[in-house]
């Protein structure tokens, strides 16, 4: 996804309206291979506030739901 685009998600999400979910295809990945797609999007996201908690001590978060 391109950086810019999701910037003007997160704007449009810290207005209320609606929230960013990540969906990310991992085909013949290994778990080191799929692990490091994880983070590497995690990475992406922080960058413009996404996947990170609100409040005093922001952490950054996610959930994993797997399945076909």
């Amino acid at each position: 996804m391109n950086i810019r685009h999701l910037e003007r998600l997160s704007m449009l999400v810290r207005d209320g309206f609606g929230e960013i979910e990540l969906h990310l295809h991992h085909r013949n990945d290994t778990s080191k291979s799929l692990e490091q797609k994880l983070r590497d999007a995690m990475v992406r996201f922080n960058q413009v506030g996404v996947l990170i908690t609100c409040g005093d001590n922001p952490v950054s978060t996610y959930g994993f739901i797997h399945g076909k």
